[in-house]
């Protein structure tokens, strides 16, 4: 019984080791398939990974600052909007502490840590003007954290399918597991990887449903959001943000910058009852614009009604 036991025990070693092997390359083959794009600017005590499209001539159009979702980065901003909103605007996209090229550092886990250390690379890089958020999914929490914190430097608000509300399923099991001592490094450095990339394009198209995915899409990096230390920082992201939204939620009332949301019919990601339409409630004078059949990604499903309700912010708080 004992040689059994060793046997099996040796077994799962090997194939731990080959699992771990292959995470380490895959990860190096998505890095040298997508190195940055931008530049790597130091705040906040870290390096923080910025897209900057500036428009040709300076003009009257206030700044926007891109903040991307769970298993994302400033790259799918790049890649959807930022071509057609650099015509007219200063547009930045950063990667979030731990995703992309962005270092994570420590007390990085929740919408508001993540507010500060974007704010930091924001100021880095000397904006003239006050600016306005855009936040998709995720990213939706952490402009409201900003926003919340620091009102009067953000001229307004646009959010795309956001997370705002505790929501009353579980948080997912590998979620917690990633979090766990000894387990959940091990889970991360062996089959967080090998399984991503055959699970990950399964999943994209999950997000969108009811679209389609778009052309666009293809050139999204997913390969950089499964290796080991970006999904560490995806599932303590996740871990942290329902109990910190059912504090945050009780703010919303004091939301002082102009408001628009953009929610679909249909999203398997956020609910848009439990989020969107519950925080337009909650806010005087929020406007929620309502977008059919684009799923949860509306950047990429539907980029011209994302573009059309940011001009009709800019030009609100340009009155």
């Amino acid at each position: 019984m004992l040689k059994i036991i060793l046997v099996l025990l040796f077994a799962v070693a090997v194939i731990l080791l080959g699992l771990a092997g292959a995470s380490r390359w895959l990860t190096g083959r998505a890095e040298a398939a997508h190195p940055p794009s931008g530049q790597i600017i130091s705040a906040a005590g870290r390096q923080l990974h910025v897209i900057r499209h500036q428009p040709k001539a300076a003009g009257q159009y206030p700044p926007l600052v891109f903040i991307h979702g769970a298993f994302g980065q400033a790259e799918d901003f790049r890649l959807s909007l930022m071509p057609q909103t650099a015509e007219r605007h200063d547009s930045i996209a950063i990667d979030r502490p731990g995703h992309g090229y962005s270092e994570r550092g420590e007390a990085a886990a929740t919408p508001a840590q993540q507010a500060v250390m974007l704010r930091a690379g924001l100021q880095a890089l000397a904006l003239q003007h006050k600016p306005i958020l855009i936040g998709f999914s995720y990213g939706g929490a952490v402009a409201l954290a900003w926003a919340l914190a620091y009102p009067d430097e953000v001229a307004g608000i646009l959010l795309i399918n956001p997370a705002s509300h505790p929501w009353p399923t579980p948080i997912d099991t590998s979620y917690r597991l990633a979090g766990l001592p000894v387990l959940g490094p091990l889970m991360l450095h062996s089959i967080v990887s090998p399984l991503g990339h055959l699970v990950m394009q399964k999943s994209a198209a999950g997000v969108f449903e009811p679209a389609p995915l778009p052309a666009t899409f293809a050139a999204v990096p997913l390969a950089l959001t499964v290796r080991p230390t970006t999904y560490a920082a995806n599932a303590e992201d996740i871990r942290s943000l329902k109990p910190f939204l059912a504090e945050q939620a009780l703010q919303y009332s004091k939301l002082k910058p102009p408001l628009l949301i953009l929610v679909s019919d249909r999203d398997n990601s956020t609910s848009p009852q439990i989020h969107a339409h519950a925080l337009a409630r909650q806010v005087p004078n929020a406007t929620l614009i309502e977008v059919k059949g684009g799923g949860h990604p509306l950047h990429f499903s539907r980029p011209a009604e994302v573009l059309a309700a940011i001009e009709r912010l800019s030009e609100q708080v340009l009155r």
